[in-house]
């Protein structure tokens, strides 16, 4: 308080433990935790009346070998409280983590599933509304977020458009299953040489878009899908040696491509915001995408300029990254053995990776910088109604960002 001032302090939640329905966290009894609980609230409401308290974020089951979440929850609600001596103690949000980590050992296409996670959560948010009405509307919230594995254990995350794809799926799918705060892990990679630079990941890209969406309404579209015959003689190099690549048995089923959109509404902007993401890693056929936003969605001030900013898989800096790293024979030999798969820059090829990255800065800058510059939208434009349809290609692992606002002249 005395350092960042009690108005500021005021506004922090504050959240008994991490994940602690399992013993690593937590080893006590219910009923031990369920007094901690109360005399760590009690305390912070002594201090800070109007900051908000609950209980940890949740990873898994809500019923753990020694605290359960649920028998927590009717403690706040029904029972005394260990410190005050009334009934009840604080409960102002239910939080939650939000990782997968998809394995050859378990079903790995529905693991990386964005709808299915993002699904688990609201059901459980719903459930606890639906047992307790007094949570009904109690803050939903994720807590730690962000991080999708990859099936071969390798390195640290998708850093590249796969990640930012999945990530923008899950978030606005639990948009619309009523989230209201979301913590992600870092957006930037550091390279730890002693300068200052710092690669921003896919993560990072898409929350820089949404950076300037902050203000405006936001609302599902439904996308319709046209598949791309593609000449598998004319692909390039990388994606010959992507729909070659020799698969584990678990990986030789097929997966679902999942296509998410929103727009968000200014005054005189519009985002249209979709993301393209494929269970299977090796699926990168491009689709023909049709959105068609009506009168209300469009900018109020006559025909709009349309450009677009978008996030490929060659067009992510790590990426370009790998295959620079390839080329100078730097590329981790794990790495190299699947095409196309990206990871953090030391996971690709250690000090050396980093050192050449270290060296090469003002190239990877400018890529970073390039991706996120609005340029002529490429697409199809046509009226429908009083509306606007807009078609345009993208292939998975993919965000794109289409802004339609005043024209300069």
């Amino acid at each position: 308080v005395s350092l960042y001032g009690r108005e500021t302090v005021s506004q922090w939640r504050f959240r008994m433990g991490t994940e602690c329905q399992g013993k690593d966290r937590f080893t006590g009894t219910q009923e031990e935790f369920h007094r901690l609980y109360d005399h760590a609230a009690a305390a912070a409401k002594r201090v800070l009346p109007d900051a908000k308290f609950g209980p940890f974020n949740l990873a898994g089951s809500p019923d753990g070998p020694n605290v359960s979440f649920h028998a927590l929850v009717e403690h706040c609600l029904n029972e005394t409280n260990h410190a005050t001596g009334q009934v009840g103690s604080p409960l102002d949000f239910t939080s939650v983590s939000v990782y997968t980590s998809p394995s050859l050992l378990r079903a790995i296409l529905r693991t990386t599933h964005p709808q299915f996670k993002a699904q688990q959560k609201i059901d459980f948010w719903n459930g606890l509304g639906k047992k307790w009405p007094p949570l009904a509307g109690i803050s939903r919230e994720v807590h730690e977020f962000g991080v999708l594995g990859n099936e071969f254990k390798l390195g640290s995350g998708e850093p590249g458009a796969r990640g930012a794809a999945w990530t923008f799926h899950v978030m606005m799918a639990l948009r619309e299953g009523g989230l209201d705060r979301l913590w992600s892990w870092g957006v930037l990679e550091p390279i730890n040489l002693g300068g200052k630079h710092q690669v921003l990941n896919g993560t990072g890209w898409v929350f820089s878009i949404l950076e300037h969406t902050v203000g405006g309404e936001t609302y599902s579209l439904k996308p319709t899908l046209k598949p791309v015959v593609q000449d598998a003689t004319a692909l390039s190099g990388d994606l010959q040696a992507i729909a070659s690549f020799e698969r584990p048995e678990k990986l030789a089923r097929p997966g679902r491509l999942f296509v998410k959109s929103v727009a968000v509404v200014h005054k005189d902007r519009t985002f249209v915001i979709t993301s393209a993401y494929h269970e299977d890693r090796f699926v990168t056929a491009p689709v023909d995408v049709t959105i068609t936003l009506p009168k209300s969605l469009l900018p109020t001030a006559g025909t709009p300029r349309v450009r677009y900013a978008a996030l490929t898989r060659t067009g992510a800096v790590h990426y370009r990254i790998r295959q620079d790293l390839a080329d100078a024979r730097l590329l981790d030999a794990k790495s190299a053995a699947v095409p196309g798969l990206l990871s953090g820059v030391k996971a690709m090829g250690g000090r050396p990776a980093w050192k050449h990255v270290d060296t090469n800065w003002p190239r990877y800058e400018r890529i970073i910088h390039d991706s996120l510059i609005l340029k002529p939208f490429e697409g199809r434009l046509e009226t429908a109604g009083d509306g606007q349809s807009i078609t345009f290609r993208m292939a998975p692992p993919s965000v794109i960002v289409i802004v339609l606002d005043g024209r300069d002249d």
